[in-house]
């Protein structure tokens, strides 16, 4: 069995300066892919989302839980289940604050769901 991984970390930070005042925001994320590949028919991918959009307010963090699950059959036909937003997550929202504005950025996100999906390749 095989078994691959790949972590992304990034830390971000905008600052504006003008003449009377500074205004700084600060935020996370970090994406975790784990592949397991028993063998060539087999093959499972976890992905992981953790977003933390303003560090000064951490009250807003999201995470994300999505699943693949793929089997090859002989050629040609492959099989797959996808499960998405498996903490079914309703929204994402990201809030920056100046000295002379609020900024929301939201956006509805599909509820969690299943698919199957069967390809042929010729």
């Amino acid at each position: 069995m095989k078994l691959n991984f790949q972590n992304t970390w990034t830390w971000t930070k905008n600052k504006t300066i003008s003449i009377n005042n500074t205004f700084e925001n600060q935020g996370i994320s970090n994406v975790l892919a784990v592949v397991f590949k028993q063998n060539a028919q087999n093959y499972i991918l976890f992905n992981v989302d953790y977003f933390l959009p303003n560090l000064i307010t951490p009250s807003n963090n999201y995470w994300f839980l999505d699943l693949e699950y793929r089997y090859k059959f002989k050629k040609p036909v492959d099989l797959s289940i996808y499960c998405k937003n498996l903490f079914n997550q309703r929204y994402f929202e990201q809030i920056e604050t100046s000295d002379f504005a609020i900024l929301t950025y939201r956006t509805n996100l599909l509820p969690r769901y299943f698919m199957i999906s069967v390809s042929c390749n010729f």
